[in-house]
């Protein structure tokens, strides 16, 4: 049992939860019929976890049901389009530094290495245009490796993106060049990685991710982590096996689904959010404020992170891993 303070005064409250949220209770009724309350909100509890696994396994579906119809509508566009992957970077980068990537037309891969060594492919694709026009840059950071994929000659890019002159254009009715990248990272490496069209996908990685894309879907897995992940259309799905120190996690998007797989011994303070959705948890929360089936604020655990996590169009869940 908690006590908590209300503007009632002091009362001993009840853990029961409802839709994956944790509520709190008044305490007032004899033992035994409290315990037959408990029973039964356990019960209920239990009724409606499934039935929310239920509807998130259909919604996850449906979602790949989507991502399988597009990849056969890319594999329809591939046999048309032209390749060049002569692009090559292979190199050691030390355990905790981090191998970025900038992209803005093209999708991001990331792998684990079988090697010590990072090993970074590009392949340029179109159906028009021309590839040369599209050049690759590489550049070491400090002890760290930058690869940028620049479509104009003005074009710069740092740590912070890609900058182009005001009003340039990177694509045009005659220039459709997308360049697709590949990264193999070993153990221990941070992976950085951004593009604005294009799906991310990273797994087999042990340390930190921060990924991030405008048209495109998020997918990052670290056995080790934290993971961080920002879209505008398309669904985030991240997990961690750690969170390390960090004091903010942050997962946003606007049309798409955020789901966020975390260890169980994770403690944060929650701001969960959607417009046209739901938002559900497997962890116990403490509350704060009004409770409401699209908005969550409240305590896991120790609260010693804050974890912000928002879609207009789309479900926010939180899972144990």
């Amino acid at each position: 049992m908690r006590l908590i303070r209300s503007a009632l005064g002091t009362h001993r409250l009840l853990l029961a939860t409802f839709g994956g949220i944790s509520l709190l209770a008044g305490s007032s009724l004899p033992a035994q019929s409290r315990a037959e309350d408990r029973a039964r909100e356990r019960e209920q509890a239990r009724v409606e976890r499934e039935q929310q696994r239920e509807r998130d396994r259909e919604e996850r579906d449906r979602e790949r049901e989507k991502e399988r119809d597009k990849n056969d509508r890319n594999r329809d566009d591939d046999r048309d389009q032209q390749h060049d992957n002569t692009y090559v970077w292979s190199g050691v980068i030390a355990s905790g530094k981090r191998i970025i990537i900038k992209d803005i037309n093209g999708g991001i891969d990331v792998q684990r290495s079988s090697t010590s060594r990072v090993e970074v492919t590009a392949e340029k694709r179109w159906r028009r245009g021309d590839p040369k026009e599209v050049r690759i840059e590489d550049k070491k950071v400090g002890d760290e490796v930058l690869i940028c994929a620049l479509w104009q000659q003005e074009a710069t890019c740092d740590v912070d993106g890609i900058h182009s002159p005001r009003n340039a254009r990177w694509n045009n009715k005659n220039n459709d060049v997308s360049v697709h990248f590949v990264v193999k990272v070993p153990d221990g490496v941070r992976v950085d990685v951004e593009t604005v069209n294009g799906q991310v996908v990273v797994g087999g990685v042990t340390n930190e991710v921060r990924a991030e894309t405008v048209n495109g879907g998020i997918e990052a897995r670290s056995s080790g982590g934290p993971v961080r992940a920002k879209s505008v259309n398309g669904s985030i799905h991240v997990s961690m096996g750690s969170t390390g120190n960090v004091s903010d996690l942050s997962y946003e998007t606007v049309n798409g689904s955020v789901t966020v797989e975390l260890p169980a011994n994770f403690g944060a303070q929650l701001e969960l959010g959607t417009v046209n959705g739901h938002v559900t948890t497997d962890f116990p929360i403490t509350m704060s404020g009004t409770l409401s089936p699209r908005r969550l604020r409240g305590t896991i655990g120790d609260g010693r992170t804050r974890l912000r996590a928002s879609t207009v169009n789309g479900s926010v869940t939180l899972r144990k891993n």
